[in-house]
């Protein structure tokens, strides 16, 4: 995975008993605006493969509920406050 934008200050990933992986990635201050998330290892698989991808805040909450795929293997997160 591969992130654009203000870069984070603590990163961790976590293995989970599922097979899922966990990006936790810590910011000093609110980074507002857009950043991009991209997985460039999905172009080499073959079509139809699809990879799930949540965003979440601190508190959990939802940011972004997407499919990437080897076809659309970027997406682009807005963040403001509410």
């Amino acid at each position: 995975m591969t992130i654009s934008g203000r870069a984070p200050t603590s990163a961790r990933t976590v293995l989970t008993n599922d097979g899922d992986v966990v990006f936790h990635l810590g910011y000093t201050g609110l980074p507002q605006g857009a950043f991009t998330i991209e997985a460039p290892l999905l172009t080499s698989f073959v079509p139809g493969h699809r990879q799930y991808l949540l965003v979440r805040d601190e508190m959990k909450h939802l940011l972004l509920r997407h499919f990437l795929t080897p076809d659309e293997s970027a997406v682009t997160v807005e963040n403001s406050p509410d």
